[in-house]
C-alpha cells in the first residue's frame, strides 16, 4: 500500500473534489437506503387501509428519491472524473519529467515499448480505478453497513444471521484477490512485450521488408500476443467466476429470509409484518449488491496494484547521471578537454576504453579513426557525460565533467550522434532544435555550413517543408547534414561530430569540413569518422584500437609512422599503394 500512498498522493490538490464527491456519495447512499423503508410502510399501512392517495403517495415518494440518488450519485461521478483525469494528467507529466532526466546509461536498462505502456495504459488503469473502483469501493461500503444497520432495526435475530454470513463472503475474496493480483502483474508483463514487439518492428519497418523477414515478425508478433492472449484469458476465467458465484450466494440468502422471515409472519405469537419482511428482504439484496461489485472492485485492484507497482519503478529511479550537490556552473568553456587514466565500460561487460590518457587544447580540431567497436563513440560520450567512467576522470577546463553542471556541459557541449534522430514537424524546426530563440538568417547560415541548403532551396516550400517521424521522406545523407547544421546552430564551445558524414558523398562531406574549419567562431571540434578524407585536414589525428590509443599524429606524421593508419589509408585509396 506504500506504493498506492506515493501515485495517490498525486490526488491532494483535487482533495476537494474527492470530498464533495464522498459527501454527495453518503447522500445518494441514503437515498437508496430510505426506499425499502417507503416500501414498508406502503405494505404495512397504506393497502391495509386501502387508501389509494396515500399508496401513490408512498409511490410517489420511491420515486422521487430514485431520481434524487440518480443526479446526486451523477454529481459524485462528474467530480470524481474531474480528479482522477487531473491525477492522471498530473501523473503522465510527472512520468515524462522523470523519464526526461534518464541518462544513457538508464535508457540502456529500459525499453521503449515499456515506458510507453507504463506511461500511457498504467495511468489509465490506475484513472479508471480511481473513477469506478474507488467509487464502487466507496459506495459499497457505505450500502453494506447502511443495510446491516437496517436490518438490525427491523430484525435482530434474522440481522445477526447476514452479519455472519457476508463477512466471510468479504473474507473469500480477498483471500481471491491475494491470489488473482500476481497473475495481473504478469498480464502487464506480457503487454509489455507485445508493445516492445510491435515498437520495434514499426520503427524497423523498411529493414524488415528489405530482408523480406515479415512473415518471421509475424510470427514472432503472434508468438508475444499469443502468451498475452492466454494468460489474459486466464484472468478474465478466474474474474468471471467470482461474479455468479456472489449471485447464487445472494440467491442463497434471501431464501434464507425468505424462510426465516416468513415462518416469523406466519407465527401470529412474533410481532413481524410483512412489510417488514419484504422490507428485509430488499435490504438483503442492498447488502449483497456491493458484495457484488466487490468482484469488479477486486478486479479494478488487482489491475491498479500492478499498474502502481511499475509506475513507481519509473518514478522511484534516480538517474545514474545527475548534477552534483554543489555544481559548477560556468556561462562558457574554453574548450580543453583531459583524459586522465579513463577505462569504461557498460555494465559488467569486458572494459570498452581502456587507461586512456588525452589532452585536447581548446580550439584544436581532433579526428578520431579506428575499426568498428574500437571505442570512438564510447570515449566522446564521456565528455558531456552521457555515462560517467569506470575509473579515470575526464575534465574539461581543468574541472572534472562531475562537477559541473549538466546545463553546462549539455548547453556547451554539442554532439552530432551517428543515430540522426529527426522530429516530425518542419525542416526549420528541426534545425532549430538545439537553439530555439535563432533567426531564420542563422538557421540559413547553420545549413549553409552542413551544405543542407543545397536541397532545401530546392524544395516548394524551403525550411517550412514538413518531414514525417525520423525525418520519413529524407534521404540518409540529408538527415545527416540537417543533424550537423542542428548541431552547428546550437553554437557550442566544444562540437563532437559522431560519425555524422557516414551516407555523404566525397565532395560533399569534404565541403562541409571544410566550412566547418573555415568558420570564424573558434571552438574545440572533435570528428570520429571511418573515412581518412573526412579527417585528414585535422590538427591532430588519434589512432583507437580495442579501447586503446594506438597513435596520435598529423595526418602526414601517421602515414609515416602507424602501420594501422597506412593499412587504412591504403584500403580506401588503392591507387596510393
Amino acid at each position: 500500500m506504500n506504493s498506492f500512498s506515493s501515485v495517490f498522493g498525486f490526488l491532494k490538490p483535487y482533495r476537494g473534489k474527492m470530498f464533495g464527491s464522498f459527501l454527495l456519495l453518503i447522500a445518494s447512499s441514503l437515498m437508496i437506503l430510505l426506499q425499502p423503508r417507503i416500501t414498508q410502510w406502503a405494505i404495512d399501512f397504506g393497502i391495509p387501509s386501502g387508501n389509494i392517495s396515500h399508496i401513490i403517495g408512498y409511490a410517489f415518494a420511491i420515486i422521487i428519491s430514485a431520481i434524487l440518488s440518480l443526479v446526486v450519485n451523477y454529481s459524485s461521478g462528474v467530480l470524481l472524473i474531474q480528479a482522477s483525469q487531473y491525477m492522471s494528467y498530473d501523473l503522465r507529466n510527472a512520468l515524462f519529467k522523470r523519464i526526461s532526466t534518464f541518462s544513457f546509461k538508464d535508457f540502456d536498462k529500459w525499453r521503449t515499448g515499456e515506458l510507453i505502456v507504463r506511461t500511457n495504459s498504467d495511468v489509465n488503469t490506475v484513472r479508471m480505478f480511481i473513477r469506478m473502483g474507488f467509487f464502487m469501493l466507496i459506495q459499497s461500503v457505505l450500502m453494506l453497513a447502511g443495510s446491516l444497520a437496517s436490518m438490525f432495526m427491523i430484525n435482530t435475530s434474522m440481522a445477526w444471521i447476514m452479519a455472519i454470513i457476508m463477512p466471510s463472503i468479504v473474507v473469500l475474496f480477498f483471500i481471491i484477490a491475494k491470489f488473482i493480483r500476481p497473475i495481473f502483474m504478469k498480464v502487464r508483463q506480457a503487454l509489455d512485450q507485445v508493445n516492445n514487439t510491435l515498437q520495434e518492428n514499426l520503427v524497423g519497418a523498411k529493414l524488415v521488408r528489405a530482408f523480406s523477414r515479415q512473415q518471421e515478425e509475424q510470427r514472432k508478433f503472434e508468438s508475444k500476443n499469443s502468451d498475452y492472449y492466454k494468460i489474459s484469458k486466464k484472468v478474465s476465467m478466474l474474474v468471471g467466476v467470482m461474479m455468479p458465484l456472489l449471485m447464487m450466494l445472494g440467491n442463497l440468502a434471501v431464501v434464507v429470509v425468505l424462510y426465516s422471515g416468513g415462518s416469523q409472519v406466519a407465527d401470529p405469537t412474533i410481532q413481524m409484518s410483512l412489510g417488514s419482511l419484504v422490507a428485509f428482504s430488499n435490504y438483503t439484496m442492498t447488502a449483497f449488491f456491493p458484495l457484488i461489485m466487490l468482484g469488479m472492485i477486486l478486479s479494478f485492484l488487482a489491475m491498479a496494484m500492478a499498474s502502481v507497482k511499475r509506475i513507481n519503478e519509473i518514478l522511484l529511479t534516480e538517474p545514474a547521471i545527475k548534477d552534483p550537490e554543489n555544481p559548477l556552473i560556468l556561462d562558457s568553456l574554453e574548450g580543453s578537454i583531459e583524459f586522465d587514466h579513463v577505462s569504461h565500460r557498460y555494465g559488467e561487460g569486458e572494459p570498452v576504453l581502456k587507461d586512456l590518457t588525452l589532452s585536447i587544447d581548446p580550439g584544436e580540431r581532433l579526428g578520431i579513426i579506428g575499426t568498428t567497436g574500437s571505442g570512438k563513440s564510447s570515449m566522446v560520450h564521456l565528455i558531456p557525460r552521457f555515462y560517467d567512467t569506470a575509473s579515470g576522470t575526464v575534465k574539461i577546463d581543468g574541472h572534472d565533467v562531475r562537477d559541473l553542471s549538466l546545463d553546462t556541459l549539455r548547453g556547451r557541449i554539442t554532439v552530432a550522434l551517428q543515430d540522426t534522430q529527426l522530429f516530425s514537424g518542419t525542416l526549420a524546426y528541426n534545425i532549430r532544435f538545439g537553439n530555439p530563440d535563432a533567426t531564420d538568417e542563422q538557421i540559413r547560415q547553420a545549413a549553409q555550413i552542413a551544405c543542407a541548403s543545397e536541397f532545401i532551396d530546392e524544395l516548394e516550400d524551403g525550411y517550412d517543408h514538413k518531414i514525417g517521424e525520423r525525418g520519413q521522406g529524407l534521404s540518409g545523407g540529408q538527415r545527416q547534414r540537417l543533424a550537423i547544421a542542428r548541431a552547428v546552430l546550437s553554437d557550442p564551445d566544444i562540437l563532437i561530430l559522431d560519425d555524422v558524414t557516414s551516407a555523404l558523398d566525397t565532395a560533399t562531406e569534404s565541403d562541409i569540413v571544410s566550412n566547418l574549419y573555415k568558420e570564424s567562431r573558434k571552438r574545440t571540434t572533435i570528428i570520429i569518422s571511418q573515412k581518412i578524407n573526412t579527417i585528414k585536414r585535422a590538427d591532430r589525428i588519434l589512432i583507437l584500437d580495442q579501447g586503446e590509443i594506438v597513435s596520435t599524429g598529423t595526418h602526414a606524421e601517421l602515414l609515416r609512422s602507424c602501420k594501422i593508419y597506412q593499412d587504412i589509408f591504403e584500403t580506401q585509396n588503392p591507387a596510393a599503394k
